[in-house]
């Protein structure tokens, strides 16, 4: 199943580099594979991750990788990851991108 990272989400990926970098570049990397490692293994169970009540839709699912939510929509054809969140932050404003 192929996977679809929208604009929201590989900015959301540049930013937590960029924040965890300011303290150590090593962990930031480490982080930032760790979610890229789990959004790939969605290719193969895309139906794994827990449904989002707040979206109001289904399709769109939640993993955790570490501190960060990453918020995603399931289809027989992909897996659009639209948005990557740190759980101290609320999930009701989800961005609104179509590319995924």
């Amino acid at each position: 199943m192929r996977i679809i990272w929208s604009k929201n989400a590989l900015n959301d990926l540049r930013e937590i580099k960029a924040w965890i970098s300011r303290d150590s570049v090593c962990y930031a990397l480490r982080v930032v594979e760790g979610i890229i490692d789990l959004v790939e293994s969605l290719s193969e169970m895309p139906a794994r991750g827990h449904r989002v009540p707040e979206a109001g839709d289904d399709s769109i699912r939640e993993v955790h990788s570490g501190p960060y939510w990453i918020i995603y929509k399931a289809s027989s054809q992909s897996v659009g990851i639209l948005t990557i969140v740190h759980m101290a932050r609320d999930l009701i404003a989800l961005p609104d991108d179509e590319e995924a």
